[in-house]
């Protein structure tokens, strides 16, 4: 009886030290890992672009300048109430200028701001360098 508790024991000690070792092996591999994977360039998109919605607004007003509150509602297939938000918070950093037109009924337009031109830029050329980079990678 005694003979197989101090198998057990011994065979616990035995696996633990080959646990161990397995997290020790592991936690090499995980370490280069992260040194291959710390060389590679990444995308690090701006907070307010980080949302789909808002980076293809952004890419819009860029290309087009200006565009109609029901144009971008169209053209981005989302609810107004959606696209209101997001434009608020676009228009609280100071990337886009809003303005209301009366006509028979108001209209309101959008245009990208200096400040937005500049930081829609630098992701678009951001996206680029890390293309460029990731083909002479491969």
């Amino acid at each position: 009886m005694e003979d197989k508790k101090i198998y057990s024991q011994v065979g616990t000690e035995k696996g633990s030290i080959q646990g161990d070792r397995k997290k020790e092996n592991n936690q090499e591999t995980l370490e280069k890992e992260n040194k291959d994977s710390s060389n590679l360039p990444l995308f690090q998109p701006n907070d307010l672009l980080k949302v789909p919605l808002r980076f293809n607004i952004m890419f819009l007003l860029f290309n087009y300048n200006q565009m109609g509150f029901t144009e971008l509602h169209k053209l981005l297939k989302c609810t107004p109430g959606n696209l209101d938000h997001h434009l608020k918070k676009l228009l609280a950093a100071g990337w886009i200028q809003d303005r209301v037109a009366f006509s028979p009924r108001p209209l309101k337009f959008l245009r990208i701001t200096p400040l937005g031109q500049e930081n829609i830029r630098s992701q678009i050329q951001q996206l680029k360098t890390l293309l460029r980079n990731s083909k002479k990678v491969q």
